[in-house]
């Protein structure tokens, strides 16, 4: 097709020339006669055209750029604003509820999947969920919705925001999205618990939050264990694991022998003497004990102010919940400090 302006042949499917850019003569997709750029119906047989502002592949950046009305580009601030605002109302504005809905419902899978091979194994690996991954996802659903809000424009769609309760169910949904992932995940993967005693001091003090490995099957000595209290099925304690089975637990003036053996015991923290020590208590004088198959001996760290074995006896190993892996977050509430978070303690691993 040759352009009437400048004369230059131009592809049959082209709508505007690609030396001038000036519209090119539109030919009726009925009887093939060529009309004037302006006609909206055919000379020949009156049969409709395509619309006039109808942007072609030939149409360049500025042409594109022009053909978005201002009221175009507002659409597309709007769609940003949105997104910035929650994830999903950029797409929402753009009278895409179920993409919003597909986004959410792909990052919580992503999320879980992630869990689910033991990213969260490692404090980096947590941070990278938490903040990479959220960055990146926050990051596609901007692009995506200001894309399609442009794709719009330019191809002079009408597209009609949903109304405000569109908002909110996009928001309801996504908690019960949230809701489910965070169970899934503390029922078989990880786990988080914050420490209100100070039994197992000092390795984990009050206010330590930390993260439990539920994919945990056999306990080995020195593991820092979750498991439910025998005494009391709905508590969670948290102790070291001092015996598994086979082992004869003794305790002699408070320090720890196994199958006679005085134990090298770097974990244990102790405040009372040798002097101070009571032979009538379980504390200073236990066993011996065989642990027998299917069982554990614990004891916290902090030896002296622990209610552990000792006291109330052994633990099933099929009660145990999961190991401790690391804190994540640590806060001395009652210091009084300006800022009470303990940042030396975040990231520490549990040995």
């Amino acid at each position: 097709m040759h352009c009437s302006q400048c004369g230059t042949g131009n592809a049959g499917d082209v709508k505007f020339c690609n030396q001038c850019a000036a519209p090119l003569n539109k030919v009726c997709p009925k009887c093939a006669y060529e009309n004037t750029p302006e006609a909206k119906f055919c000379g020949q047989c009156a049969a409709a055209l395509l619309h006039t502002n109808q942007l072609g592949p030939q149409t360049s950046p500025a042409q594109s750029r022009a053909a978005i009305p201002r009221a175009g580009l507002r659409r597309v601030g709007i769609a940003l604003l949105l997104s910035m605002l929650f994830p999903g109302w950029g797409q929402i504005y753009n009278g895409q509820f179920r993409k919003a809905l597909w986004i959410w419902t792909g990052w919580m899978f992503a999320c879980l999947f992630l869990i689910a091979v033991g990213v969260p194994r490692t404090f980096a690996g947590l941070i990278v969920l938490l903040f990479s991954g959220s960055i990146a996802f926050n990051l596609v659903a901007f692009i995506e919705a200001v894309g399609c809000a442009r794709r719009l424009n330019r191809d002079h769609r009408d597209f009609a925001p949903h109304r405000w309760y569109a908002y909110l169910g996009l928001v309801a949904m996504v908690y019960v999205l949230s809701l489910s992932t965070a169970f899934v995940s503390r029922q078989f993967f990880f786990q988080a618990y914050k420490i209100l005693s100070g039994a197992m001091e000092p390795t984990l003090i009050i206010g330590d939050h930390i993260v439990v490995d539920k994919r945990f099957r056999t306990a080995h000595r020195g593991d820092v264990i979750v498991f439910v209290f025998p005494p009391d099925p709905t508590k969670d304690f948290i102790k070291r694991v001092i015996g598994v089975p086979g082992d004869t637990i003794e305790i002699r003036t408070g320090k720890l022998y196994r199958d006679g053996v005085l134990v090298d015991d770097p974990h244990a923290h102790f405040e009372l003497t040798p002097d101070e020590r009571q032979r009538d208590s379980p504390r200073d004088y236990f066993g011996p004990l065989t642990v027998p198959a299917g069982k554990l001996f614990v004891m916290g760290d902090n030896r002296d102010h622990s209610y552990d074995s000792r006291f109330w006896g052994l633990v099933e190993e099929t009660e145990v919940e999961g190991r401790v892996l690391y804190i994540y977050w640590s806060w001395d509430a009652d210091s009084g400090a300006p800022t009470p978070v303990r940042l030396d303690r975040l990231g520490m691993g549990v040995q």
